[in-house]
């Protein structure tokens, strides 16, 4: 199953890298679950890609970037909504992972109710 899993994601376009890391995280895979497989390792292949997007404007949502403060609201909201506090933590020139008044005002006009 391993070797159907990894021609299925070189077809997708991934490297041999980020097949390598999406498989060093089982250590067996049973063969009844490789629509579940496929999409685990589609999204960590993913979530490796944004962490890298971080203080970009390429950033798509998905990787933690914020200051711990913040993590409860951040963490429950949507990927369009975190793309959004990014923007304009980098269009403010704030520290991603800062605490301030500031972050405050941007991340409650943004999020409503979210501090």
């Amino acid at each position: 199953m391993k070797n159907k899993l990894y021609k299925t994601l070189r077809g997708k376009g991934y490297s041999k890298r980020e097949c390598g890391y999406a498989f060093s995280r089982w250590k067996k895979l049973p063969k009844s679950n490789f629509r579940f497989y496929l999409q685990d390792a589609e999204w960590h292949i993913k979530w490796l890609r944004d962490q890298a997007y971080i203080g970009t404007l390429a950033y798509q949502g998905i990787a933690y970037f914020w200051n711990h403060e913040y993590r409860f609201s951040l963490r429950d909201c949507k990927d369009s909504e975190r793309i959004l506090v990014h923007d304009a933590f980098l269009r403010e020139a704030l520290n991603l992972s800062g605490k301030s008044p500031r972050h405050n005002e941007i991340l409650n006009s943004i999020i409503p109710n979210s501090i």
